[in-house]
């Protein structure tokens, strides 16, 4: 049994019988010698080939020779539950996964020395969760050596997937060993929610089990056909669109990422917790705290628009596994977030080094920093995501110093298939909506009526630049230029402004050097009148652009215009 392996209490049928509440009879009747004929309640066989029964665990045949009473030997059933609790999350786990040696079936019957050859024949009575099963076998000495054997039951899958609610049921067997009930057990047995995933259970001993890489089976790559409609929608959302999973770089992932994220933030998903159930942490009869947390599926979080820290993590881990990204859930005490690890650098090492973090429960958030984001704005959404990342790479750092990387886990989907951890197969059809297009919010200023008015001659005068606003310097001109400035959809939290200057030393992307002036304009939607430009030389081709920074830091620049400048006395006051 893989949980007594671990040290969790499980099932075990005792050696009396509990008339309160069911439990186990064991029955200690006469023996069955080895020619197969049944004793009878004294232990004396009346056929030809008669025996004694010694009130032991052996009998003497005619011949003399002392045979073992084989139903007299310590056989025992345990049934894989946690204590006395059923999940059928844990146990759907099993069933999926009983190809692995070291994850047995639900019910197991010790095998004890010295029962080769004894026939054993298992009855289970039907209930809510499992079909009429009767097994028979007979004991090797494979099965001697393994201690345990593990029969298979017709366990019904369906009302295991579609168990919501919480209940129980009653678990009826009868172990025969050679013809002889042995055993008669009756319980009743407590049973969660499908939902209800296990991620810990700390038994009397010190110490407990870490059950969270069962959090995976709840992420479900496998739901193609409700994936693909969403996959579709998220194109939809965007031009030049194309989901290629890890093929590409670190900024790929980042854009398939965030389409997704798009596309359940504009529809309205937000983190709403639910995870607290009158179950969340048990503690059965025998001193085992049980502890689980609630887990939404794909369609229940689509339908509901809802999303804890879990269930949200489950469905896009979900959809970015789908695409063929490598995602991991990364498990923290008390709180769950994603990891997506770009595979972009040949370098052995350098991929950990690109994980992306980002937190799942951000999503929805229409506030930060007192500022205000629609997530149907394309720039407030992004802008949402990048915050998602940022927040997440600052748990990581907390958490690691809190608690060490012992309670920093990352497990990553594809390694928990590899070892067994398959997917609940739960494929609800959901109705994806086509929804509109985003708000693109348009930043770029204009520059318009570009004009020399005047000059100047022997001026003193400033000029600024990117290291000091107010270095003083001698210019022999000075040119007037006039124009206007526009700058739509400027927000309180944008600044604008503009630069202007020569051929020499003006570009585009915000650097300025001498010869440069920059003006800062705060949230203001026109800028128009004139500007001085300074210079030693009788001419000059000046050079204008606006720009505006918006609330997220991204600068947008208009288009340069330029005009001819020549000095002129007619122009010298």
């Amino acid at each position: 049994m893989l949980l007594a392996l671990l040290g969790i209490t499980t099932f075990s049928q005792g050696c009396s019988k509990d008339d309160d509440d069911g439990g186990t009879e064991v029955v200690n009747g006469g023996s069955t010698p080895n020619d197969g004929k049944t004793t009878n309640e004294n232990g004396t066989n009346n056929g030809d080939n008669t025996g004694t029964n010694n009130g032991d665990n052996t009998g003497t045949n005619n011949g003399g020779e002392t045979q073992t009473d084989l139903t007299k030997l310590d056989w025992k059933v345990e049934w894989d539950y946690i204590s006395d609790e059923f999940f059928p999350s844990w146990t759907y786990m099993q069933l999926i996964n009983k190809q692995y040696a070291d994850i047995p079936e639900c019910v197991s019957i010790s095998i004890p020395k010295e029962s080769e050859g004894a026939r054993i024949k298992l009855s289970v009575e039907g209930n809510e969760f499992i079909n009429q099963t009767i097994v028979e076998v007979t004991v090797t000495a494979d099965m001697i050596k393994n201690e345990y054997y593990s029969p298979d039951l017709n366990w019904k899958q369906d009302a295991l997937v579609n168990a919501s609610t919480p209940g129980f049921f009653n678990q009826n067997a009868v172990l025969e060993i050679n013809g002889k009930v042995v055993q008669r057990f009756n319980q009743r047995v407590n049973y969660h929610s499908i939902n209800e995933c296990v991620y810990a259970v700390f038994g009397t001993e010190e110490g407990g089990i870490d059950l969270t890489p069962l959090f995976s089976i709840y992420v479900n790559e496998d739901n193609t056909t409700n994936i693909d409609k969403i996959l579709k929608q998220c194109l939809a959302l965007g031009e030049n669109r194309q989901f290629i999973g890890n093929q590409g770089s670190k900024d790929d992932v980042l854009n398939q990422m965030w389409w997704v994220w798009q596309f359940f933030s504009m529809r309205g998903t937000a983190y709403s917790s639910i995870g607290t159930t009158s179950s969340n942490v048990v503690e059965s009869s025998d001193g085992t705290k049980i502890y689980s947390q609630y887990v939404r599926f794909f369609d229940q979080c689509y339908n509901e628009k809802q999303a804890n820290c879990v269930d949200g993590s489950c469905l896009l881990a979900s959809i970015y596994r789908k695409i063929g990204l490598d995602v991991a859930l990364v498990l923290v005490p008390g709180h769950c977030f994603l990891a997506v690890r770009p595979q972009t650098s040949d370098v052995k090492g350098q991929e950990d080094e690109n994980v992306i973090f980002l937190e799942t429960t951000c999503m929805g958030n229409t506030q930060i920093d007192n500022v205000q984001y629609n997530p149907n704005n394309e720039g407030d959404n992004w802008a949402l995501f990048q915050y998602a990342i940022d927040y997440a790479d600052y748990e990581v750092e907390d958490y690691l110093n809190k608690y060490g990387t012992d309670e920093v886990k990352l497990v990553f989907i594809g390694n928990a298939r590899a070892v067994g951890f398959k997917p609940i197969q739960r494929t609800q059809e959901i109705n994806v909506e086509v929804l509109d297009a985003p708000i693109v919010t348009n930043y770029t200023p204009s520059v318009d009526n570009v004009s020399f008015n005047k000059s100047e001659h022997k001026y003193i005068g400033y000029y600024n630049n990117e290291n000091d606003a107010n270095d003083q310097t001698n210019y022999d001109y000075r040119y007037t230029i006039g124009f206007t400035l526009s700058y739509p959809n400027v927000e309180s939290t944008s600044e604008t402004g503009f630069i202007i200057g020569d051929a020499s030393f003006f570009n585009s992307n915000g650097a300025v050097g001498q010869g440069c002036l920059r003006s800062w304009q705060n949230s203001q939607s026109t800028s128009s009148g004139t500007m001085y430009y300074y210079s030693n030389y009788t001419s000059a081709t000046v050079l204008v652009q606006g720009f505006c920074i918006d609330k997220y830091g991204n600068y947008h620049w208009s288009s340069i215009k330029q005009v001819d400048c020549v000095y002129s006395a007619l122009g010298t006051k």
